[in-house]
């Protein structure tokens, strides 16, 4: 299922003994647009450490108790790395976080691996948060800012930005493709788009609250068959929906 970032704000940790601390923020890779871990605090009402928590020991957000499941005990959680907040970090501090008895690898992981191409090295993780601040800078002109990130709940990849196409008017909200991305200026707080403004004002309409399930986001992919990638997925995910 397909759901705003915005609502994992402050969800706590669901850890194998128990619920704690909260969540802060994620950091995506640039260039796959997969969540690679998440930054935490670990203790309860903000008074632990901020920790980064490696992707592969996050599980399925239980939307209706607002929990995290993190596949690690209190006491794992507390012995994970210190957390980077930069707006912008090397790959290389993703690197290392596994702790002891941590799953290696989940269903989740085992389905990015399966469909992710290759990373390029040196390859920097952004800030969700920093992008969700940032304007929108299209080929021709401004065209408003980014309101938030839909992810993939299974799989932990950015699927699309959604867009506020006028700066004083949140009503009119778009989604636009990561891969539509050409840059994201931490600096300058500015998503600079491979889109004229007429397309980013054009692009598939998001209902504000509205959850999108895989069944509807099969139309949305279908309005970017000019990217190989979706349109390759559309028949197939259309098939097994069929069965």
């Amino acid at each position: 299922m397909l759901r705003s970032m915005k609502d994992l704000e402050d969800y706590r940790l669901g850890t194998t003994d128990g619920v704690t601390g909260c969540v802060n923020n994620f950091y995506v890779d640039q260039k796959t647009w997969l969540i690679r871990h998440m930054t935490a605090n670990t203790g309860p009402w903000r008074f632990g450490r901020n920790v980064q928590v490696a992707a592969h020991s996050i599980g399925r957000p239980n939307w209706s108790e607002k929990i995290l499941p993190v596949w690690l005990t209190k006491a794992q959680l507390g012995r994970c790395p210190v957390a980077v907040t930069a707006d912008r970090i090397p790959d290389a501090a993703g690197i290392a976080l596994a702790t002891p008895g941590i799953p290696a690898v989940t269903a989740a992981t085992a389905m990015q691996a399966a469909t992710t191409p290759p990373r390029e090295p040196d390859a920097g993780l952004l800030s969700c948060n920093a992008i969700m601040r940032c304007r929108i800078q299209a080929l021709d002109r401004r065209s408003g800012h980014v309101h938030g990130l839909l992810i993939n709940d299974d799989t932990w990849a950015v699927k699309y930005l959604i867009v506020a196409t006028n700066r004083w008017w949140a009503g009119h909200l778009v989604l636009i493709e990561p891969q539509s991305v050409l840059s994201v200026g931490e600096s300058n707080a500015i998503v600079t788009v491979n889109l004229s403004g007429e397309a980013v004002a054009a692009s598939p309409r998001y209902e504000l609250d509205t959850q999108l399930a895989r069944e509807k986001a099969l139309d949305v992919y279908a309005d970017y068959a000019h990217l190989g990638y979706w349109a390759s997925l559309v028949k197939g995910a259309r098939a097994m929906l069929d069965r």
